[in-house]
C-alpha cells in the first residue's frame, strides 16, 4: 500500500513537472508575442504620427493653391495611396493673408 502510494505520488510530482515546464513555455512565447505586438504598435503610431504631419502640411499647402492657376491638380487621383507631390511655390496663391 505504501509502495503503491509512493508511485502514485512520483507519477504525480513528474507529471506535474512536466506541465509546469509547458506552461512555463506558453507564457515565454505569449510574452515574446505580447512584446512583438508592442512594437509593431509603437512603429504604427509613429507611422500614423508622421503621416498625420504630413497630411496637415500638404493641406495647407493645397489649400492656397488657385484652381483656376493649375485646373489639372483636381482631376488627377491616383489609385494607391502615394504621398502628393511637394508644395509647387508657383501653385501658391500671392495673397498671404490667406494662410491665417
Amino acid at each position: 500500500m505504501l509502495a503503491e502510494t509512493r508511485a502514485e505520488l512520483d507519477e504525480f510530482h513528474t507529471s506535474s513537472k512536466e506541465l509546469e515546464e509547458e506552461l512555463i513555455k506558453e507564457i515565454d512565447r505569449t510574452e515574446k508575442a505580447q512584446q512583438d505586438l508592442k512594437v509593431k504598435v509603437a512603429k504604427t503610431e509613429l507611422d500614423r504620427d508622421e503621416w498625420k504631419v504630413f497630411l496637415h502640411a500638404s493641406s495647407e499647402c493645397t489649400s492656397l493653391i488657385n484652381p483656376s492657376q493649375s485646373p489639372n491638380l483636381y482631376r488627377y487621383r491616383p489609385r494607391t495611396i502615394q504621398p502628393p507631390p511637394p508644395c509647387n511655390e508657383s501653385w501658391i496663391h500671392s495673397d498671404k493673408s490667406l494662410r491665417n
